[in-house]
């Protein structure tokens, strides 16, 4: 799965984007899902997304991933940005693939999403401007900044935003096995 650098990120992008992505997800299920008279099918794409694609996952299991590693980014920058306890290492990386077991509807999976990059873009605006640089500890004995782990939790939620249009047009018009 391609990287995507967002070294150079500060919260106030981090922030935007995060508001964006709600809407950036479903422009992208709804155009994958798009049938030949040119209006999305919203059968069809809750059945489509249900379908694992090429690599193995369905685009709800992107949604889902996606919203899980915000929910999860949330509850941790939350914790950071006030105290220095231990960060989890697996949100200091940019996961290499996207994780699976996406269960429920893509309407569903969206409506996690909205909350969850929502939720983010609060704390991210909220926060004190001096924290984003202190050093916090990693549970595998390295360390990190706020700033450094709000990077490592958008980065793969923006490559995911194509993952999800690959996988619905690779599934589109196959029935499902």
């Amino acid at each position: 799965m391609p990287e995507i650098d967002l070294s150079s990120m500060q919260p106030g992008d981090a922030a935007a984007a995060l508001r964006s992505f709600p809407r950036r997800y479903r422009d992208a299920a709804r155009t994958a899902a798009t049938d030949l008279d040119g209006e999305p099918d919203e059968a069809a794409l809750e059945e489509m997304a249900r379908r694992p694609g090429p690599d193995g996952w369905s685009a709800t299991d992107v949604v889902t991933a996606a919203a899980d590693r915000l929910a999860d980014a949330h509850d941790v920058l939350t914790r950071a940005l006030v105290t220095d306890t231990a960060v989890p290492s697996h949100l200091t990386a940019t996961p290499s693939q996207v994780p699976s077991g996406g269960s429920g509807t893509m309407e569903d999976a969206l409506g996690r999403l909205d909350a969850s990059s929502t939720r983010l873009a609060e704390v991210v605006d909220d926060a004190d401007p001096e924290r984003w640089t202190a050093t916090l500890p990693v549970d595998d004995g390295g360390t990190t900044t706020p700033l450094q782990l709000l990077q490592t939790s958008v980065a793969p939620v923006v490559v995911w935003i194509r993952e999800v249009d690959k996988v619905l047009r690779a599934v589109r018009g196959r029935p499902r096995s």
